[in-house]
């Protein structure tokens, strides 16, 4: 479920129940074991990057409650597609740039480090701070906002059916990464390590540009003048007015 994270945001302008109509066609529903394997995994995998650095470094409550907040944003963000339409979509055999198998093991092997970072070196206390909480908390929201609005187009990068400009999506052309670089870093922020914030942000401008520009480029090819008015009416990528 982690793996969300690395999906397309596509988007569309048809009527939202001819988009359901059209995805559910050919949806690849989970099965009974699936689905009951889902909550199972994403806890083995937040406590992978989370759970076990803070315990391994002597921070065990902490990592219990960060822990928490991260397995409460993967459930609402990425456990309801997953039941409501079943499979992602298979990788292509030439993936865009930035959306492979070797990118995406780069960046997950450095979000993880970044967390056994901020375990091992951050400073003590930070948690209790009401803003990094808020930010962890606009993550969660802004992610499931826009992995509702996509619904069934929330999936690898390939060519979507249709156009999405609603939602979070009128603000920002990528809320999911948003969402992601709010929730990590926040986390780290309250670990105490300005320095795993910075291998975080410095990881996912790696990863997520050219991935950005390679989503850009193949919304653009399938809408054409389309998209190219939605970007010029929103030109931020993550964050306005900056990026």
């Amino acid at each position: 479920a982690v793996s969300a994270a690395f999906v397309l945001p596509a988007a569309r302008f048809v009527s939202k129940a001819e988009a359901i109509k059209k995805s559910d066609a050919g949806a690849t529903p989970l099965s009974p074991t699936q689905k009951l394997l889902q909550p199972v995994q994403l806890a083995a995998a937040v406590g992978l990057l989370v759970e076990l650095p803070c315990y391994a470094c002597g921070r065990p409550a902490l990592g219990w409650r960060l822990s928490t907040e991260y397995f409460a944003f993967f459930a609402v963000v990425t456990l309801p597609r997953s039941y409501r339409f079943g499979k992602y979509s298979e990788r292509a055999a030439e993936p865009a740039k930035g959306a492979g198998g070797g990118e995406f093991g780069q960046f997950l092997l450095s979000v993880w480090a970044a967390h056994w970072l901020g375990a091992w070196r951050g400073a003590r206390g930070w948690i209790n701070s009401r803003e990094l909480f808020a930010l962890r908390i606009a993550g969660t929201l802004i992610g499931a906002s826009a992995a509702w609005t996509l619904g069934r187009a929330y999936d690898r990068v390939v060519t979507p059916e249709s156009l999405v400009t609603t939602g979070p999506y009128r603000v920002v052309r990528h809320p999911i990464y948003t969402a992601y670089l709010f929730l990590f870093a926040g986390g780290l922020a309250s670990l105490g390590s300005p320095l795993a914030i910075a291998v975080l942000l410095l990881s996912a401008w790696r990863f997520y540009k050219p991935r950005m520009a390679s989503e850009d480029k193949i919304l653009e090819e399938q809408f054409g003048d389309a998209w190219r008015n939605y970007a010029a009416k929103t030109p931020s990528r993550l964050l306005p007015p900056f990026v």
